[in-house]
């Protein structure tokens, strides 16, 4: 009897041990599942995040080159207009223009506060200070100084080469 009861108590701690094993084993490997799905998640994200700031910021740039140019032509019309004739005289389809480089301006620099880093953010603020405002309806017949532009521009360029590639660029802080 005592040996009986001896490997009824012997069996049954085996077997809880191995219950408990496998309990924890299960529970563990359930913890990685996890825990690699959340990484690939976050990964996920990071990409995504990534793409759409490279595509905000590509399109900053590329409405800030275009509404320096405008702005500058429209200037440039302006000057020639006061020149020949007492009255502004601009051309309708430079004034156009220039409105609607004006709008894809702010369009893009709306979508670089809600997408672009804090660092972006405040190179875009300065890229934009140097051109018109691009709220309201004022025009601003003032050639927009081409070095401080091309500085800011440059700036920001710099900060998106050091946030959108894929692969980390070395000398990027």
């Amino acid at each position: 009897m005592k040996t009986f009861v001896a490997a009824f108590v012997a069996a049954s701690v085996t077997g809880t041990a191995a219950v408990l094993a496998s309990y924890i084993s299960a529970n563990g490997a359930y913890q990685a599942a996890i825990d690699q799905q959340q990484t690939s998640r976050k990964s996920a994200l990071k990409d995504e995040a990534r793409i759409k700031r490279s595509q905000v910021y590509a399109t900053l740039l590329d409405a800030a080159n275009d509404f320096e140019l405008r702005s500058n032509n429209l200037a440039d019309e302006h000057s020639r207009a006061l020149v020949s004739k007492p009255q502004v005289s601009t051309d309708q389809n430079i004034a156009h223009a220039w409105q609607d480089s004006k709008q894809s301006f702010q369009s893009a620099l709306n979508q670089a506060y809600v997408y672009g880093s804090g660092e972006a953010w405040a190179l875009a603020s300065a890229l934009a200070s140097i051109l018109p405002s691009g709220v309201g309806s004022t025009v601003r017949f003032q050639p927009v100084d081409d070095n401080a532009f091309r500085l800011a521009y440059l700036k920001f360029q710099n900060r998106m080469r050091c946030e959108v590639p894929a692969e980390p660029v070395i000398d990027c802080q």
